[in-house]
Parts: C-alpha cells; sequence; structure tokens
C-alpha cells in the first residue's frame, strides 16, 4: 500500500455542508476544489470516489466510512462504517441502489454489498478464497459483478479475478501463478470489454470478464496500478516512477510516452480520460499532471495537498480525485 506525505491541516468539519477551497493548476485554465465532507468525518484520506449519474456518488473515507451525494457532490451525508478489523479499498455501484464494496477483514478478502444505496450492506463472501490477501477493485453493471485481487496460495501471493455467478457465489476467472502477484486496477468499456492491470501485467476480457488473456507481460516488474480505456482501441495505463503507456490497437502493440514529456518525477497511480483529448495521470505529492491535446503534451497540475491520489473518476466533463488529504473535483470546460 502506498503512503503519502504528512498532512495540511486539519479540516474543519461542519455538518450537512460541502464546502470547497480552490486550487489553482500549472496548467491552463485549472481549478481543483477540495470539498470538505459533512458532520462525522473521521479522517482526510479518501480511498475511492464513484458516481452512477451527474447526481448519485459515493466515496470511502478511511477505509471503513462511506458518504454519499444526491445532489452532484456539493453536500455528502454519511451512510455507513464497517466493523472494526474491515480494510475497504474501494467501491462499485450498477444503480442508485446497488454496490459493492471490496477489501480486507481479518487479513482475508472481504465483498460487501449494498441494495439500499448504502445505508446497510451484507456480506457476499460464499466461493470467495480462504488464503491471505484482499481484494482490490470491482466492477458492476448490473448483470455482471467481477473483481480483482491479491491471494496467497501455498505460501505464495497471486493475482486473482472474480467473478459473481447466480448473484451469490463467487468464481475464480484467472490466477496469476508466481510469476503475477497481484492485480491493482479494473476497467470495463461497453460492457463486454474489459482490462485489468498489476505489476509486469496487462490482461484483457472481451466477454464480461467470463476470461482472461495477457496483452502486455514481462514489462519488468513495472509497478501498473491503473487502466483507463476509451472506447474498445484505445488504452491507458500507468504505473511506478512516471511510468506511462498507451496502445491504439486493443492492447497489441503498446508505446511508452517518454519521461522527457514529465520533468517533475512522481509515483503515478491512476489515469483517467473525460474524452479522446483531455485527461490526468496522477500520483504522489498531491499532483498530477493533464493533457488536452491526447497526449501529445502533458503539464503538471495541482490537485491538493502532498499525499498520493488514490482514484481519478470521470463525471460527465467533472473529474474527482480521491486523495491521502480529501477529496477534490475540477469541472473542465468544453472546447
Amino acid at each position: 500500500m502506498l503512503s503519502g506525505g504528512d498532512g495540511l491541516d486539519a479540516v474543519e468539519l461542519r455538518a450537512g455542508v460541502a464546502a470547497v477551497l480552490g486550487w489553482r493548476g500549472v496548467g491552463e485554465d485549472a481549478l481543483w476544489k477540495r470539498v470538505r465532507l459533512g458532520d462525522g468525518h473521521p479522517g482526510d484520506r479518501v480511498e475511492e470516489v464513484v458516481f452512477v449519474d451527474r447526481k448519485q456518488g459515493w466515496c470511502l473515507v478511511g477505509e471503513r466510512n462511506v458518504y454519499a451525494t444526491e445532489d452532484g457532490g456539493a453536500r455528502w451525508a454519511f451512510r455507513y462504517a464497517a466493523p472494526e478489523g474491515t480494510h475497504l479499498s474501494n467501491l462499485a455501484f450498477s444503480n442508485q441502489r446497488e454496490g459493492w464494496a471490496m477489501g480486507t477483514r481479518e487479513g482475508r478478502p472481504i465483498a460487501l454489498r449494498t441494495l439500499d444505496g448504502g445505508g446497510s450492506w451484507e456480506s457476499v463472501i460464499d466461493g470467495l478464497p480462504n488464503g491471505a490477501g484482499g481484494l482490490t477493485r470491482v466492477w458492476a453493471n448490473g448483470e455482471r459483478v467481477v473483481a480483482t485481487g491479491q491471494v496467497r496460495f501455498d505460501g505464495n501471493d497471486e493475482a486473482v479475478i472474480l467473478g459473481l455467478s447466480d448473484g451469490e457465489r463467487w468464481e475464480m476467472r484467472y490466477r496469476g501463478g508466481k510469476r503475477h502477484g497481484a492485480l491493482w486496477d479494473l476497467r470495463f468499456v461497453e460492457s463486454a470489454g474489459g482490462w485489468a492491470v498489476g505489476p509486469g501485467i496487462v490482461l484483457v476480457s472481451a466477454d464480461g470478464g467470463a476470461s482472461w488473456k495477457a496483452r502486455l507481460t514481462d514489462t519488468d516488474d513495472i509497478g501498473l496500478g491503473s487502466v483507463t480505456a476509451i472506447g474498445l482501441a484505445s488504452v491507458w495505463v500507468a504505473g511506478g516512477w512516471n511510468k506511462l503507456m498507451r496502445s491504439e490497437d486493443g492492447g497489441m502493440t503498446w508505446r511508452v510516452v517518454p519521461k522527457k514529456h514529465f520533468p517533475t518525477e512522481l509515483f503515478f497511480t491512476q489515469v483517467a480520460f473525460v474524452d479522446a483529448r483531455t485527461g490526468w495521470v496522477a500520483g504522489d505529492r498531491g499532483s498530477a499532471y493533464r493533457t488536452a491535446d491526447g497526449g501529445a503534451s502533458w503539464r503538471l497540475e495541482r490537485i491538493g495537498g502532498n499525499g498520493v491520489v488514490r482514484r481519478l473518476w470521470v463525471q460527465g466533463r467533472r473529474m474527482w480525485a480521491a486523495t491521502d488529504e480529501g477529496l477534490f473535483s475540477c469541472e473542465e470546460e468544453e472546447r
């Protein structure tokens, strides 16, 4: 797990109010805003932020606490606290009521499901691997639920992909063996096309996560931690020190973005695009690089704080960033 730097100042909490503070980026016309959550907020670190439409969203704070918004992020309300010993790392919602949370409980994988928009959660553990480890990312669309993770088998950590069968039982869809010990991110495009990445590997699925094939391996154990796709052909993956790669043919060939585009060294953890031209690759130091020309050039941009950016989420033309030091948002203007 990555760790960020020391926090800035303590956040003053106000019940039912999401006040914002502007952050001026180095890039052109960039303005990130810090979002302050409502009363009961246990700390600044936000692990995850997701939306199902322009109004309904959720964020995961401090590995246990779920907050929700019904007005596009203007106001956030506390919804749920997981039991002690539970460490959640991500969320996914297929609609306004059904969602999933993944992580670890007492050192083993745990999957939680809500059917009321995050107010209450139940464990769905039938078929989960028994070894030590955890689930790192989940995707759900109402028909399928797919999760990635890291589980120990016979003394070795292995990357795993699980699929939910009949809504109640997990089935193994992929095991990485000794060579590949974890998968850190998961993304689907147009329902059936899926991508999963981890140290030294990129996997692709063409059948909604039922089966997976390697598209890139033996990448010097690059710690790939994030993937995003624009349609079925254009894919970006990021991870490690200023490491960003791109494919324009569905992962058959890859091009490394020259590090000369990134004069300030960051440990990249997230990549996301709002369209084919505008995107960000973010990392530690509360910072990111932004492109407005499809990756031909990049500008350093200040999101806020000094910690790790743990999640970027595209909500229409608004970008959200979950970081070690809070939740931030930035709205991209139409060009």
